[in-house]
């Protein structure tokens, strides 16, 4: 299963709670269409330079996604950009990186 459709598939309370999963998944949904991160290829040059190709490869391909864990959550995204999302949805960035690692399994 791809990552598009799994993040249509996350339920609302799955991990964070309903307002917060949502604004969550509006968040990535973000950055995957944003020039400034280089839109989906841009996300996946970032997580194969963190050495996590063949994960980002899976969350857009068929088949089984493979999992991250919070720390390579953060070490893809950076602290920064993480602790920007937690602001703008009023959680906690490890909120966030939880939420994003469970999102990509």
């Amino acid at each position: 299963m791809g990552l598009l459709d799994e993040l249509t598939k996350v339920v609302g309370d799955k991990f964070l709670g309903g307002a917060s999963q949502g604004g969550l998944m509006e968040q990535v949904l973000g950055l995957i269409n944003n020039p400034q991160t280089g839109d989906l290829g841009g996300l996946v040059e970032m997580f194969k330079g963190k050495g996590l190709g063949d994960a980002a490869a899976s969350w857009i391909s068929t088949g089984e996604n493979q999992p991250v864990s919070n720390d390579q959550i953060t070490s893809a995204f950076g602290s920064d950009m993480l602790q920007e999302i937690a602001q703008k949805l009023g959680i906690s960035g490890t909120d966030v990186s939880n939420g994003l690692a469970a999102m990509f399994r």
